[in-house]
């Protein structure tokens, strides 16, 4: 690698097309945290079939879908949002976007309507990985980095992952129309 790829949180990780690896194949993640310890992440486009209150029997609503965030702790769930104002405890990852927050409070604003699907994202899971694997990954060009603020987290998320590819030179615009198993094209 010619020079040193600076890793900060609020990027997205972008599969580079022929990545072979199912848990991450076409995926777009936001990098959440990230120290010379590890990093953090959330898959955005990989959505499940299941909304919030299937798997918390609790929640008030079935109108918040869920998202596999990563395979890593895929009992848990996680989530990202813009409205820190609204949940204390939020950690800021950059701009409008926010991780986490006081999960009781995510439920009150869900009955009393405060918050809606378009202000926050849950997740099953995480995507993390230990000292210097993302580096390794990344210098191996399995992923390709986007600056913080320039993917909308919160976008349709069968297009991301295609929307990401076409913003990149034109080596890459054969792989935005490919099917994911070139075998059916």
């Amino acid at each position: 690698m010619d020079k040193k790829i600076k890793i900060i949180k609020g990027q997205f990780l972008v599969a580079e097309p022929l990545l072979g690896d199912s848990s991450f194949e076409r995926s777009v993640i936001l990098i959440c945290s990230y120290s010379h310890d590890g990093t953090v992440g959330f898959v955005l486009n990989k959505p499940l079939n299941h909304s919030l209150s299937d798997l918390l029997l609790y929640f008030p609503s079935d109108q918040y879908p869920v998202y596999s965030g990563g395979p890593v702790e895929p009992n848990h769930i996680y989530y990202i949002h813009t409205c820190p104002e609204k949940l204390p405890g939020s950690l800021h990852i950059s701009g409008d976007f926010y991780w986490g927050g006081d999960i009781e409070m995510v439920i009150e604003l869900v009955k009393s309507q405060q918050i809606t699907p378009k202000e926050i994202r849950f997740f099953l899971g995480y995507s993390g990985w230990g000292v210097q694997q993302l580096e390794d990954e990344l210098e191996e060009k399995s992923w390709i980095i986007f600056e913080p603020n320039s993917v909308n987290p919160f976008a349709d998320d069968e297009y991301l992952w295609k929307s990401c590819i076409q913003k990149l030179d034109n080596n890459y615009k054969i792989w935005a129309n490919s099917p994911s198993d070139p075998i059916l094209n």
